[in-house]
């Protein structure tokens, strides 16, 4: 049954293998859509990003309060999240079926274009812009009101029962992040560039995120926020995946030498700006020093709650 459903172009991957936030089976994902996983995160972005645009109090039911509206907003800002599921398995991703001996069972890591490809396209969703709420829709985002309260669905804050616009952009960034840095994907990343030098290399990964995020520059109000905040996850996600006990010794070397690399830019940097930036970079340098040696520091001690999401 296997061998005719491989001759009719399908694949069948279990759900064991599916569902771990490290699977590496690129093309087995729960709740993602589209034919193509990376062009249907392209897409799904641009339609988040109109709807985020275009969200407003019509979005309530007929008398609903409006402390309801953050709650209703939530899957819209969450929109991509699945597909940056589905894609991350791209990184370090590998195909493979389950078909016996002598009808073409086999694996591979996935191809270094569609590995590249994936990532810069998991890149674009932490950008600061994409991640911040207008401030007109912030002003309708009041707290619950009466016996209306928070649920499992709702979204975490910092500043108590109003919306934490920064918080949202730390739950999304570090739901990507995480993913990218999670240690056995990495250890493969590792051990495919290792096997051929085209393929994506742990430098390379590390190097775009941090052209992504740290070094990005230009901010301004509220997306300059943003942007701090999740400069802060990238820092804490990449002294996690330094520190865990799954990341390979040949990973683990990569990720100590570019955190040498990223605290000598940040100084530098830090030197030329102005105060507020030049703080926001001094205190991203310390903390990657103070968590190269100390595996329980993080710039963010109490990270913010995503909600839960999954259908099941």
């Amino acid at each position: 049954m296997l061998a005719d459903v491989a001759k009719r172009g399908l694949r069948y991957i279990g759900e064991a293998d599916s569902r771990q936030k490290d699977a590496s089976q690129a093309y087995a994902s729960l709740w993602d859509s589209g034919d193509d996983a990376i062009t249907q995160l392209t897409k799904l972005d641009n339609i988040r990003t109109k709807a985020i645009a275009g969200f407003s109090n019509a979005a309530l039911l007929p008398n609903e309060p409006l402390g309801e509206l953050a709650d209703t907003f939530a899957p819209i800002y969450l929109l991509t999240r699945y597909q940056i599921d589905a894609v991350a398995k791209f990184i370090g991703g590998t195909d493979y079926n389950y078909q016996s001996i002598g009808e073409g069972s086999r694996w591979s890591y996935i191809a270094p274009p569609l590995q590249l490809a994936g990532l810069d396209a998991l890149l674009k969703t932490l950008d600061a812009a994409s991640l911040t709420v207008p401030q007109t829709l912030l002003d309708n985002l009041v707290p619950k009101a009466g016996n209306y309260h928070a649920t499992r669905e709702s979204f975490d804050s910092g500043l108590g029962t109003v919306t934490d616009p920064l918080g949202m952009a730390e739950v999304f960034s570090r739901y990507t992040v995480s993913l990218l840095l999670t240690p056995k994907r990495l250890n493969r990343v590792g051990q495919a560039a290792m096997a051929d030098n085209e393929q994506l290399s742990v430098t390379t990964l590390l190097d775009k995120l941090f052209a992504a995020t740290l070094y990005q520059e230009g901010k301004l109000g509220l997306v300059e926020g943003v942007w701090m905040r999740v400069n802060a996850v990238v820092v804490d996600e990449v002294l996690a995946a330094l520190h865990d006990k799954n990341t390979s010794p040949e990973v683990r070397a990569v990720i100590y030498d570019r955190i040498q690399f990223v605290i000598k830019q940040l100084k530098a940097r830090a030197n030329r700006a102005n105060v507020s930036l030049a703080a926001h970079y001094n205190g991203l340098q310390l903390g990657l020093a103070a968590g190269l040696t100390d595996a329980q520091f993080k710039l963010i001690p109490k990270p913010l709650v995503l909600p839960p999401g999954s259908p099941i």
